[in-house]
């Protein structure tokens, strides 16, 4: 019995051996068409990211779940988990900006940073999203660099704002890419503090103009000049 709550509780996220269903990722995870527009949805990623973290820790530690996966695509799954990581670390930080406006500007030079340092075929996790007030929406930015003078963006969301990803009709129902991938992006454009500013101040400076129409059609054709439906 121990060992079944161990392995059901966070115990590496929580100061108590809380279970797992009873965290706030939780029903972020398996009940999200259920909790729009309620308290359940604020806008918080640190918490959900927290707890991916550390059960993709666990997962990789006992490899009993992927015991058929090859050493490379280990180790490939290995450097996603310590991506995951640094994503913690730059939302925990985001937290701090959002509290203390003088943190704000240590957070951009950090994420211009890790945006620098990146090698050939390497990527950062950065969350984002927007707060409009009483309500928010939580999202990710997957940063590739393909070359020394190109970089991928790719904003990945499930939930408001995806009506502008792209989408493909079935008999049923329509269905939505999570991921919206921008091509051929400059370093001078995706380094630019003053557009991450633009799009980190809508997460952390809660405003009612802070809406997925304002990140979609006018921050993110900015880094390629062209309209969203273009790229």
């Amino acid at each position: 019995r121990e060992d079944a709550l161990n392995k059901l509780s966070l115990t590496g996220v929580t100061p108590n051996r809380l279970p797992i269903w009873r965290d706030g990722a939780f029903p972020g995870l398996f009940c999200d068409s259920y909790i729009e527009n309620t308290a359940l949805e604020g806008g918080l990623i640190t918490p959900s990211l927290l707890v991916i973290n550390y059960v993709f820790k666990r997962i990789l530690a006992t490899r009993s779940w992927i015991s058929t996966f090859s050493e490379d695509r280990f180790a490939r799954m290995q450097v996603i988990q310590r991506a995951f990581t640094h994503a913690v670390s730059i939302s925990q930080d985001s937290d701090v900006a959002y509290r203390t406006s003088s943190a704000v500007f240590q957070l951009l030079r950090r994420i211009r940073k890790s945006i620098e340092s990146l090698e050939k075929d390497d990527f950062v996790i950065i969350p984002g999203g927007w707060r409009s007030g009483s309500a928010g929406h939580a999202i990710l930015y997957v940063i590739e660099r393909v070359h020394e003078r190109q970089f991928r963006f790719v904003v990945v969301n499930t939930g408001e704002g995806i009506a502008y990803h792209l989408q493909r009709a079935s008999s049923s129902k329509i269905k939505y890419q999570t991921a919206a991938c921008i091509n051929n992006v400059s370093p001078e454009r995706l380094l630019d503090e003053g557009w991450w500013l633009a799009v980190l101040g809508m997460f952390l400076f809660p405003q009612p103009q802070n809406t997925s129409t304002r990140f979609y059609q006018k921050y993110l054709p900015m880094l390629v000049d062209t309209p969203l439906e273009s790229v």
